[in-house]
């Protein structure tokens, strides 16, 4: 034994032990091996099936042969429709038998319901389900302006009316804008102003 290792000063060498995905260290002087292991890491497969048959899915380690177990991987069959007139739509797992299921419809064109209303519709062509929201066409008239101070800067605010030309209905749109302050506008020398609430 030489003088460093008699000392404990080893000169460590760490390679894979044999079988694990551990490392172990040598000493190149007297060949001692630590009893500390260091984690080298797992060489996983990829997720497959488990071998009992069912979905669970596991991975083995390709060096140590550590298996580990976690989620599922199931064998889907296609979607098909559960009924006629229906859009119901169903598949299942050709592994486990599980099944899974939602909706899937097949929509035609939107649509205006009637002349004189802004009902847009569009139906599904397998099972007659409507889906619907109101489309307005817009047509802005009658703008008003109003300007007036508020705090340390001024507000003007634009207000219209918009009319649906297909149904009548009519709304307000209101529209805000900020500047300088009358009092400002004044002090740099913008002249008088008659801005009023």
């Amino acid at each position: 034994m030489s003088i460093s290792c008699w000392l404990g000063k080893h000169d460590w060498v760490w390679e894979d032990a044999t079988n694990a995905c551990e490392m172990i260290g040598t000493c190149r002087q007297c060949k001692r091996q630590t009893a500390e292991r260091r984690p080298l890491g797992h060489r996983w497969s990829e997720w497959q099936p488990h071998a009992s048959g069912d979905c669970l899915a596991e991975r083995v380690c390709k060096h140590c042969g550590t298996r580990e177990s976690g989620g599922i991987l199931h064998s889907w069959n296609p979607w098909s429709y559960e009924e006629d007139h229906s859009c119901g739509q169903i598949r299942t797992c050709e592994r486990c038998g599980v099944a899974e299921h939602h909706i899937t419809h097949c929509w035609g064109d939107y649509a205006y319901k009637a002349e004189t209303t802004c009902d847009y519709e569009k139906q599904c062509l397998r099972c007659g389900a409507v889906s619907s929201y109101v489309n307005h066409i817009w047509h802005e008239s009658q703008s008003q302006v109003r300007r007036y101070d508020e705090g340390d800067h001024s507000v003007t605010e634009y207000t219209s009316t918009l009319t649906c030309t297909r149904c009548g209905h009519s709304e307000l749109k209101v529209e805000e804008s900020t500047g300088m302050s009358n009092s400002d506008f004044q002090a740099y020398g913008g002249g008088t102003s008659n801005w009023n609430r």
